[in-house]
């Protein structure tokens, strides 16, 4: 009866371990499982917006190699 008595004042006293062990495990694998897929959503989201800078530098420059070379079907003043 005393080890009864003991765990019963130690699950009141709010010192021991939750009740529902059970269910706070399935809301931390829950919630492992969204970090991972965020994660993984802020990585793409991440190289996606690499990629988009990298295409706004290229772009101006390619469109300024473009109006430097000579359009060959354009005859040149003398």
């Amino acid at each position: 009866m005393s080890p009864e008595l003991g765990e019963q004042a130690w699950r009141e006293s709010g010192l021991g371990a939750p009740t529902d062990i059970e269910e706070l495990q399935r809301t931390i694998t829950r919630l492992e499982q969204r970090d991972v897929e965020l994660t993984e959503a802020l990585d793409e989201s991440q190289a996606d917006l690499a990629a988009a800078r990298e295409a706004n530098r290229e772009l101006p420059r390619i469109l300024n190699q473009r109006r430097e070379q000579p359009d060959p079907g354009r005859a040149r003043p003398q």
